[in-house]
Protein backbone atom coordinates (compact mmCIF):
# COMPACT_ATOMS: atom_id res chain seq x y z
CA UNK A 1 0.00 0.00 0.00
CA UNK A 2 2.51 2.54 1.14
CA UNK A 3 4.73 1.89 -2.86
CA UNK A 4 1.42 2.32 -4.57
CA UNK A 5 0.60 5.45 -2.26
CA UNK A 6 1.33 9.31 -4.34
CA UNK A 7 4.50 11.00 -2.73
CA UNK A 8 2.69 13.66 -0.29
CA UNK A 9 -0.68 12.55 -0.97
CA UNK A 10 -1.16 12.87 3.45
CA UNK A 11 -0.01 16.49 3.12
CA UNK A 12 -3.31 17.25 1.54
CA UNK A 13 -5.98 19.34 3.31
CA UNK A 14 -8.61 16.69 2.13
CA UNK A 15 -10.56 15.39 3.60
CA UNK A 16 -10.42 12.44 2.14
CA UNK A 17 -6.94 10.57 1.14
CA UNK A 18 -6.54 9.27 -1.93
CA UNK A 19 -7.76 5.30 -2.81
CA UNK A 20 -4.07 4.31 -3.25
CA UNK A 21 -3.48 4.66 0.02
CA UNK A 22 -6.14 3.55 2.12
CA UNK A 23 -9.49 3.00 1.17
CA UNK A 24 -11.35 5.25 3.07
CA UNK A 25 -9.80 7.70 5.56
CA UNK A 26 -9.00 11.37 6.38
CA UNK A 27 -5.59 12.77 5.07
CA UNK A 28 -3.04 13.13 8.33
CA UNK A 29 -3.17 17.34 7.19
CA UNK A 30 -6.77 17.39 7.38
CA UNK A 31 -6.95 15.67 11.00
CA UNK A 32 -3.64 17.86 12.39
CA UNK A 33 -5.82 21.06 11.45
CA UNK A 34 -9.39 19.80 12.54
CA UNK A 35 -8.64 17.35 15.18
CA UNK A 36 -6.23 18.89 16.72
CA UNK A 37 -5.17 22.70 16.09
CA UNK A 38 -8.61 23.81 16.18
CA UNK A 39 -10.09 22.16 18.92
CA UNK A 40 -6.54 23.31 21.53
CA UNK A 41 -6.92 26.82 20.05
CA UNK A 42 -10.75 26.69 21.07
CA UNK A 43 -9.92 25.91 24.01
CA UNK A 44 -6.65 27.86 25.08
CA UNK A 45 -8.84 30.99 24.15
CA UNK A 46 -11.52 30.02 26.70
CA UNK A 47 -8.69 28.80 29.14
CA UNK A 48 -6.98 31.99 29.54
CA UNK A 49 -10.79 33.41 30.12
CA UNK A 50 -11.56 31.19 32.60
CA UNK A 51 -8.46 31.21 34.67
CA UNK A 52 -8.87 35.29 34.93
CA UNK A 53 -11.87 34.36 37.08
CA UNK A 54 -10.42 31.46 39.23
CA UNK A 55 -7.10 33.20 40.28
CA UNK A 56 -9.27 35.96 42.03
CA UNK A 57 -11.83 33.29 43.59
CA UNK A 58 -10.90 31.88 47.07
CA UNK A 59 -10.18 28.09 47.45
CA UNK A 60 -13.60 26.18 48.24
CA UNK A 61 -12.28 22.87 48.55
CA UNK A 62 -10.45 21.08 51.50
CA UNK A 63 -8.47 18.20 49.93
CA UNK A 64 -5.79 18.37 46.38
CA UNK A 65 -5.74 14.61 46.27
CA UNK A 66 -8.01 14.76 43.34
CA UNK A 67 -6.32 17.48 41.58
CA UNK A 68 -3.35 16.11 41.83
CA UNK A 69 -4.32 12.69 40.53
CA UNK A 70 -5.49 14.31 37.70
CA UNK A 71 -2.74 16.26 36.58
CA UNK A 72 -0.92 12.63 35.92
CA UNK A 73 -2.17 11.10 32.87
CA UNK A 74 -2.25 14.59 30.47
CA UNK A 75 1.06 15.12 29.02
CA UNK A 76 0.22 13.08 25.96
CA UNK A 77 0.76 14.07 22.33
CA UNK A 78 3.49 13.22 19.57
CA UNK A 79 1.95 14.41 16.13
CA UNK A 80 2.78 17.18 13.51
CA UNK A 81 5.32 20.46 14.85
CA UNK A 82 2.71 23.59 14.65
CA UNK A 83 -0.42 20.64 15.82
CA UNK A 84 2.39 19.59 18.74
CA UNK A 85 2.98 22.74 19.75
CA UNK A 86 -0.12 24.09 19.92
CA UNK A 87 -0.83 20.94 21.84
CA UNK A 88 1.56 21.55 24.00
CA UNK A 89 0.29 25.10 25.39
CA UNK A 90 -3.08 23.69 25.23
CA UNK A 91 -1.59 20.67 27.64
CA UNK A 92 0.16 23.67 29.86
CA UNK A 93 -2.95 25.47 30.74
CA UNK A 94 -4.83 22.16 31.31
CA UNK A 95 -2.30 21.35 34.20
CA UNK A 96 -3.26 24.94 35.58
CA UNK A 97 -7.05 25.36 34.52
CA UNK A 98 -7.31 21.41 36.04
CA UNK A 99 -5.81 22.56 39.18
CA UNK A 100 -7.27 26.16 39.88
CA UNK A 101 -11.26 24.47 38.84
CA UNK A 102 -10.33 21.67 41.31
CA UNK A 103 -9.45 23.51 44.03
CA UNK A 104 -11.22 27.04 43.45
CA UNK A 105 -14.71 25.81 41.87
CA UNK A 106 -17.54 24.09 43.78
CA UNK A 107 -18.13 21.78 40.81
CA UNK A 108 -16.63 19.65 37.71
CA UNK A 109 -15.12 21.97 35.40
CA UNK A 110 -17.46 22.13 32.42
CA UNK A 111 -14.75 23.77 30.14
CA UNK A 112 -12.22 21.03 30.94
CA UNK A 113 -14.85 18.18 30.49
CA UNK A 114 -15.93 19.39 27.05
CA UNK A 115 -12.72 19.80 25.93
CA UNK A 116 -11.60 16.06 26.83
CA UNK A 117 -14.84 14.70 25.46
CA UNK A 118 -14.41 16.41 22.18
CA UNK A 119 -10.76 15.42 22.32
CA UNK A 120 -11.20 11.79 23.07
CA UNK A 121 -13.87 11.58 20.23
CA UNK A 122 -11.56 13.26 17.99
CA UNK A 123 -8.39 11.30 18.78
CA UNK A 124 -10.54 7.99 17.28
CA UNK A 125 -9.72 8.71 13.30
CA UNK A 126 -5.78 9.53 13.99
CA UNK A 127 -5.65 6.47 15.98
CA UNK A 128 -7.66 4.54 12.98
CA UNK A 129 -5.43 5.98 10.36
CA UNK A 130 -2.04 5.20 12.09
CA UNK A 131 -3.45 1.46 12.70
CA UNK A 132 -3.57 1.59 9.08
CA UNK A 133 -0.26 2.20 8.31
CA UNK A 134 0.83 -0.04 10.20
CA UNK A 135 3.41 -1.71 10.18
CA UNK A 136 5.47 1.47 9.22
CA UNK A 137 3.70 3.46 12.05
CA UNK A 138 3.54 0.97 14.50
CA UNK A 139 5.53 2.90 17.68
CA UNK A 140 3.10 6.01 16.25
CA UNK A 141 0.48 4.13 16.34
CA UNK A 142 0.84 2.35 19.87
CA UNK A 143 1.43 5.60 21.39
CA UNK A 144 -1.42 7.27 20.11
CA UNK A 145 -3.74 4.44 21.28
CA UNK A 146 -2.38 5.18 24.90
CA UNK A 147 -3.27 9.22 24.01
CA UNK A 148 -6.58 8.00 23.37
CA UNK A 149 -7.40 5.89 26.55
CA UNK A 150 -5.31 8.48 28.45
CA UNK A 151 -7.92 11.51 27.51
CA UNK A 152 -10.41 8.94 28.25
CA UNK A 153 -8.77 8.52 31.61
CA UNK A 154 -8.81 12.61 32.07
CA UNK A 155 -12.50 12.96 30.76
CA UNK A 156 -13.70 10.35 33.79
CA UNK A 157 -11.14 11.63 36.34
CA UNK A 158 -12.40 15.55 35.09
CA UNK A 159 -15.89 14.69 35.42
CA UNK A 160 -15.75 13.44 39.67
CA UNK A 161 -17.95 15.11 41.92
CA UNK A 162 -15.71 17.00 44.86
CA UNK A 163 -19.07 17.37 47.05
CA UNK A 164 -17.14 16.00 50.42
CA UNK A 165 -14.45 17.75 50.06
CA UNK A 166 -16.17 21.36 49.91
CA UNK A 167 -15.58 23.64 52.49
CA UNK A 168 -18.60 24.26 55.08
CA UNK A 169 -18.66 27.96 53.68
CA UNK A 170 -18.97 26.75 50.12
CA UNK A 171 -21.33 23.52 50.45
CA UNK A 172 -24.33 24.30 48.46
CA UNK A 173 -27.78 22.67 49.57
CA UNK A 174 -28.89 22.48 45.81
CA UNK A 175 -27.27 19.20 44.42
CA UNK A 176 -27.94 20.78 40.55
CA UNK A 177 -24.97 23.72 41.70
CA UNK A 178 -22.48 21.30 42.42
CA UNK A 179 -23.41 18.57 39.96
CA UNK A 180 -21.25 17.59 36.50
CA UNK A 181 -21.41 18.91 33.24
CA UNK A 182 -23.37 15.20 32.62
CA UNK A 183 -25.01 15.45 35.44
CA UNK A 184 -27.11 18.72 34.49
CA UNK A 185 -27.13 17.99 30.95
CA UNK A 186 -29.03 15.15 31.32
CA UNK A 187 -30.92 16.10 34.46
CA UNK A 188 -29.64 12.64 36.47
CA UNK A 189 -29.78 15.14 39.58
CA UNK A 190 -33.50 15.05 39.38
CA UNK A 191 -33.50 10.82 39.26
CA UNK A 192 -33.89 10.27 43.05
CA UNK A 193 -36.44 12.92 42.60
CA UNK A 194 -38.66 10.63 40.05
CA UNK A 195 -37.94 7.31 41.55
CA UNK A 196 -39.44 8.47 44.41
CA UNK A 197 -42.45 10.09 43.07
CA UNK A 198 -43.11 6.91 41.59
CA UNK A 199 -43.07 4.80 44.60
CA UNK A 200 -44.35 6.77 47.20
CA UNK A 201 -46.46 10.39 47.16
CA UNK A 202 -43.75 12.80 47.71
CA UNK A 203 -44.00 15.60 50.09
CA UNK A 204 -42.61 18.84 50.26
CA UNK A 205 -39.53 18.16 51.90
CA UNK A 206 -38.37 15.61 49.08
CA UNK A 207 -38.21 18.29 47.13
CA UNK A 208 -34.54 18.90 46.24
CA UNK A 209 -33.04 22.49 47.29
CA UNK A 210 -33.52 25.09 44.44
CA UNK A 211 -30.24 26.95 43.47
CA UNK A 212 -29.55 30.08 46.07
CA UNK A 213 -29.92 32.57 43.12
CA UNK A 214 -33.31 31.17 42.36
CA UNK A 215 -34.80 31.14 46.19
CA UNK A 216 -37.15 33.92 47.65
CA UNK A 217 -34.54 36.42 49.10
CA UNK A 218 -32.93 36.93 46.12
CA UNK A 219 -35.42 37.06 43.76
CA UNK A 220 -37.23 39.75 45.83
CA UNK A 221 -33.79 42.07 45.64
CA UNK A 222 -34.48 41.59 41.83
CA UNK A 223 -37.70 42.71 42.29
CA UNK A 224 -37.50 45.43 44.32
CA UNK A 225 -34.32 46.88 42.11
CA UNK A 226 -36.41 46.28 38.64
CA UNK A 227 -39.38 48.15 40.33
CA UNK A 228 -37.07 50.91 41.28
CA UNK A 229 -35.18 51.57 37.67
CA UNK A 230 -39.03 51.05 36.45
CA UNK A 231 -40.48 53.72 38.96
CA UNK A 232 -37.00 56.37 37.94
CA UNK A 233 -37.41 55.72 34.33
CA UNK A 234 -41.53 56.95 34.54
CA UNK A 235 -40.40 59.46 36.73
CA UNK A 236 -37.46 60.87 34.63
CA UNK A 237 -39.73 60.60 31.68
CA UNK A 238 -42.79 62.26 33.19
CA UNK A 239 -40.30 65.13 34.09
CA UNK A 240 -38.99 65.40 30.85
CA UNK A 241 -42.90 65.62 29.33
CA UNK A 242 -43.17 68.85 31.80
Amino acid sequence: MADSCPLGSDDRFGPRVTNQCRSFDFTLLFEDVFFTLLPAAVFLVSAILRLALLLRAPVKVTSHHLATAKLAPILHTKVALAASLLQLFAVVASLLLSWLEDQRSVRPSDLMVIYFFLSSILAAPRMRSLWILTPDVYTQASLWTLVTVGTIVVLCLESIHKTQVIRLAYREPSKESTSSFWVRSFFIWVLPLFRSGFSTIISLKDIPEVDTALQGIPAEKKLHAAWKKGKSSIYYFLGSRH
